[in-house]
């Protein structure tokens, strides 16, 4: 039911409580009573979350990879790791649907977060033993790590794909813009065409691109430690 401060007497329907979801149930929901939220706005966020996860996870594989390839020898980084990319991931994805800057807030929110939460993960565990002071330098190192990842990858552009009047970006965007305002109901095809493309967009790019840089950085900083 509506909340009954919506209640007024003076309209048509104004004391039908349960005239809710902009008067469409079966595409809308309505659970707080104040305003209705479509499921294709809610298929979108998920979408762009569960891409975010994917991007965290695979980065931290290539992490991995860049790690084996600098040290000589091959180790799996902690679940807590993976996780933690995983959750800074998709609420970096969700956040790459704002207009105009998107891409790049979510590439630097998803890396930044995803060392946050995995150091916080590994101090829960009891895995590592971070000081919160620790956690805090890294935070501000992985920030400015991040930052320049989503600088040196915000300008992607893939024909048809990224760009163009017609690419999977834009049929994407046009129709999350159209569920924001207007309750349109996005077809299967496009939520598709929005997976694609945020798999590939510079905030994916962006985002793997910080996971590289932070295993090197990590390296340097062990390298530094070693001999001193």
């Amino acid at each position: 039911m509506d909340d009954v401060s919506y209640a007024d007497p003076e309209q048509f329907h104004g004391l039908n409580l349960y005239a809710y979801c902009g008067n469409d149930p079966v595409n809308n929901i309505d659970p707080t009573g104040h305003f209705a939220i479509t499921l294709s706005l809610l298929a979108a966020l998920g979408v762009a979350a569960a891409v975010g996860a994917g991007i965290g996870v695979v980065g931290t594989f290539f992490g991995d990879v860049v790690n084996a390839a600098l040290t000589g020898k091959w180790s799996w980084s902690s679940w807590e790791t993976y996780l933690g990319n995983a959750i800074g991931g998709a609420i970096g994805g969700a956040i790459s649907l704002i207009p105009w800057a998107g891409a790049f807030l979510g590439s630097v929110t998803g890396g930044t977060l995803g060392t946050v939460i995995e150091m916080s993960l590994e101090k829960a565990t009891g895995r590592h033993d971070w000081a919160w002071s620790e956690i805090g330098l890294q935070f501000t190192v992985s920030l400015g790590i991040n930052l320049v990842a989503a600088g040196f990858t915000s300008y992607l552009r893939i024909p048809g794909i990224t760009k163009g009047s017609h690419s999977w970006q834009q049929v994407f965007k046009s129709g999350f813009t159209k569920t924001w305002r207007y309750g349109f109901r996005m077809s299967l095809k496009t939520l598709a065409k929005g997976a694609g493309y945020l798999g590939i967009s510079s905030f994916s790019t962006g985002f793997v691109v910080g996971n590289l840089m932070q295993s090197f950085s990590n390296w340097l900083l062990g390298q530094f430690f070693s001999q001193n």
